[in-house]
């Protein structure tokens, strides 16, 4: 029964059932998982880039309701901001173990000021904008401001201009003009179209670069870890599992005939390789393979044993592997397993870091003494 349960194996290979798990499951779900998820943001955000631009573009006049308008900001009346963000950061200096110094700004705490703004459409036309503290600003940063090099502590500052040009997207509402005039008939109040947020979750939006380029930046993000992911597989498919997969499609399984075994070992430098060698012979050929200990201690002189192997044209055996089933070297299916996932785990670390610093809490670090980057400002993720 033992004997009838053996499967020979060639050195350093995983046994069949794991090389499979190995070669097609850990070392290609995630690069999959990556790709999948990948795609579908490609093609979100090239439809959101498309729908902002025709939403822009429709002309027209304005009417209640869901809308993306573009114009310069003209701030209101007794007011000195449109809409100012506001990050406190708190810094920490630390010394390395060889002299050096790494520094590091983290948010504590983020004020949104946000006060009604007039914006000046294309074709002159004031449209009232009225923003609550939950509207979010996307531009850059613009300055920064602190209490001296010895306080670490900053402020991060981020501001809708006068002048400045943004598209707004949020929700047209038909309401009363505050001012007070009158249409004149009967002492209706005049009415008027403002721009804000839908409310339930829908925040107005007041970006200084066009929204479709935006989505269209994110989209090639995306499409870059495709490519990425691409590039990946080939390598590791077609590199270190190139014998495994020529053997599992092109590979023959014939009877082998033991004719010699050599149980040796080499040196190269500092570190020795054990070899347990066999000489296998198949009609015409011969070939010589290191077998695992467990099938070196388990054949004998004349036993035929399983393998495959690939004819590349010339009929000569070449990426022989003992058994009948196809294996995997145990290093290759740990490295290229190991490359597989780690490509995953960067690219999700990637998509969390490069969000802008409007989606995320904004920590900036760096080399050198913290006072040198009390006004080095973040760079620009818009």
């Amino acid at each position: 029964m033992a004997a009838s349960l053996f499967v020979p194996r060639s050195a350093d290979h995983f046994a069949p059932a794991l090389s499979f798990v190995f070669v097609w499951g850990v070392a290609l779900i995630p690069a999959a998982v990556l790709m999948v998820t990948a795609i579908r943001r490609v093609v979100l955000n090239r439809a959101l880039g498309r729908a902002v631009d025709a939403a822009l573009g429709s002309g027209g006049p304005l009417r209640p309701g869901p809308a993306v308008v573009r114009g310069r900001v003209v701030l209101a009346e007794g007011h000195e901001h449109a809409v100012l963000v506001e990050i406190e950061q708190t810094g920490t200096e630390t010394k390395g173990s060889k002299g050096g110094y790494t520094w590091a700004w983290t948010e504590t705490a983020r004020k949104i000021v946000a006060n009604p703004f007039l914006l000046q459409l294309p074709s002159g036309e004031l449209l009232p904008v009225t923003p609550d503290e939950s509207v979010l600003l996307v531009d850059k940063l613009d300055r920064v401001s602190h209490r001296g090099d010895s306080d670490l502590r900053r402020t991060l500052h981020a501001e809708l201009t006068p002048g400045e040009e943004v598209w707004a997207a949020g929700l047209l509402v038909d309401e009363p003009d505050p001012n007070g005039a009158f249409a004149g008939y009967r002492d209706m109040p005049r009415r008027r179209l403002a721009l804000r947020g839908a409310g339930r979750g829908a925040r107005l939006e007041l970006s200084s670069q066009p929204r479709g380029d935006r989505y269209r930046a994110r989209a090639r993000f995306h499409q870059r870890w495709i490519a990425y992911a691409i590039l990946m597989l080939a390598v590791v498919h077609g590199t270190i599992f190139f014998a495994y997969h020529a053997r599992t499609f092109f590979g023959s399984v014939d009877g082998w005939r033991i004719t010699a075994k050599r149980d040796y070992w080499t040196r190269s430098g500092k570190s020795s390789t054990h070899h347990r060698r066999l000489t296998l012979r198949h009609v015409d050929r011969t070939v010589y393979e290191d077998a695992s200990s467990r099938t070196f201690a388990n054949t004998w002189i004349n036993q035929e044993i399983p393998a495959r192997w690939v004819d590349f044209g010339d009929g000569q055996p070449s990426l022989v592997g003992l058994g009948a089933m196809p294996t995997a070297n145990g290093w290759g299916c740990v490295i290229g397993g190991l490359a597989i996932v780690l490509l995953l785990v960067a690219y999700s670390d990637a998509r969390q870091s490069s969000r802008p610093w409007w989606d995320r809490p904004v920590k900036q670090t760096g080399s050198g003494r913290i006072a040198q980057s009390m006004t080095k400002l973040p760079p620009h993720d818009g």
